[in-house]
């Protein structure tokens, strides 16, 4: 490695699933596609020099990870836009039931981060809380609980 070599811009690595991947801010990012159509921003660890590979296996499984705790997921939402509306949030939409969220969900984001003790955090913004973001945290392929207010990668 010469002098200036750390001045100089990491490889962009190409990947099937998440396309192109661009090493910015110490972190890999690509995309990925956890709902339908709707693919978010990814991001990845690892050294300038490529992605970690033990973070492209749990992203490359991630889709399967969201479908199988998207359910759980969802009455945690609702869960907590109920403490919104009973702690009187005004213009929050009038749901009824934990599959009534989802049209005020925006998944936002999706952090691997394998050496946390969570495998993947799921960033998402709802209508009903706009100052938060909220994250659903998975661990070994079942949700680890819905963080109420998490800091998004940038």
């Amino acid at each position: 490695m010469g002098l200036f070599d750390v001045f100089k811009k990491p490889a962009e690595h190409e990947h099937p699933l998440f396309g192109r991947l661009q090493h910015v801010r110490g972190r890999w990012r690509g995309g990925i596609e956890l709902e339908p159509g709707t693919r978010v921003v990814l991001f990845l660890p690892g050294p300038r020099g490529g992605p970690d590979a033990g973070a492209l296996r749990i992203a490359e499984r991630a889709a399967e990870s969201w479908a199988a705790v998207r359910r759980q997921v969802e009455a945690e939402l609702f869960a907590h836009y109920e403490a919104g509306r009973e702690a009187g949030i005004e213009g929050i939409p009038a749901l009824s039931r934990p599959g009534d969220v989802w049209p005020h969900v925006t998944l936002s984001s999706v952090e691997i981060q394998p050496f946390r003790g969570i495998d993947t955090q799921v960033a998402m913004q709802v209508v009903w809380d706009e100052e938060h973001t909220l994250g659903a945290m998975i661990r070994d392929g079942r949700l680890d609980g819905l963080n109420g207010s998490i800091l998004e990668p940038r």
